[in-house]
């Protein structure tokens, strides 16, 4: 015969009434706690709530100027090549906009869209000042390429091609990356100025080797290697006076053992 278990009924446990409110209003606490933190990531970190930041933003921005915050002046420090006008076009802003209105990165990252600008740091000077300090490319030479002209710095940026004759001063490079060793050939040449002086272009062969064309239309071939070597070579024919008003055309010193001599 089979047996019959006896089963026990189990009872539930009584949770005192406090004990449950208590949970549930942990548990509100909770959802309120997640849909404020919900709430929080929507307004600032998405477009939900735009007009309203806009809104609350120009508020503010009412309320600084009326107590003094506003723009009276722009302190700018060196500038050289770059107009007043266009730095200050920049700003998008007139005298007595709220200063805190003007979104300093915006003008800063518009500034150095200017081929000029190499650097640029923006502040506001409260309360009513902005100020901008600007590192400008310094041109070092103009740059000859595909017929066109440009200025150039150390880095052989091209700054520009307007305006290249202020800056007839400067050494005349031609070549494909003439821009690039720019720099090298200008520091070799600055330890003889006189002579820097009477080159008309330095131009790039086979971008390895310069060729310098100086007055009376002499043509020196330099070397691939030994360029200062050769150059030292020349000086010293300059200050012999045996380089000009000899009638030369072509001094070719590109083979370091034989130097060629070509007359007009």
């Amino acid at each position: 015969m089979k047996q019959k278990k006896n089963l026990k009924k189990i009872k539930r446990p009584n949770i005192p009434l406090r004990r449950k409110i208590a949970v549930i209003y942990s548990r509100f606490v909770i959802s309120i706690k997640i849909l404020l933190l919900f709430a929080v990531y929507l307004f600032f970190f998405t477009k939900y709530f735009a007009f309203i930041k806009h809104e609350i933003a120009q508020n503010i921005y009412e309320f600084t100027s009326d107590i003094g915050f506003k723009l009276e002046n722009v302190l700018i420090e060196g500038q050289h090549n770059i107009s007043s006008e266009d730095i200050l076009s920049k700003l998008e802003a007139d005298k007595g906009t709220p200063i805190f209105s003007i979104h300093l990165d915006e003008v800063k990252s518009n500034l150095e869209k200017n081929s000029w600008v190499k650097s640029v740091s923006i502040q506001r000077r409260m309360p009513d000042t902005i100020y901008i300090d600007i590192v400008e490319r310094v041109p070092i030479a103009i740059w000859q390429i595909n017929k066109k002209l440009f200025l150039i710095d150390d880095d052989g940026f091209k700054i520009t091609s307007e305006n290249i004759e202020n800056f007839a001063h400067l050494p005349h490079v031609i070549g494909s990356d003439a821009n690039i060793y720019a720099t090298s050939l200008i520091k070799d040449l600055s330890e003889y100025p006189e002579f820097a002086s009477k080159i008309i272009s330095s131009v790039r062969y086979g971008e390895r080797r310069w060729n310098l064309n100086l007055q009376q239309n002499i043509t020196i071939k330099m070397p691939e290697t030994g360029f200062k070597e050769a150059l030292k070579y020349i000086i010293q024919l300059d200050k012999a006076s045996k380089l000009f008003d000899k009638n030369y055309k072509v001094i070719d010193l590109r083979d370091k053992d034989k130097y060629y001599i070509e007359k007009f």
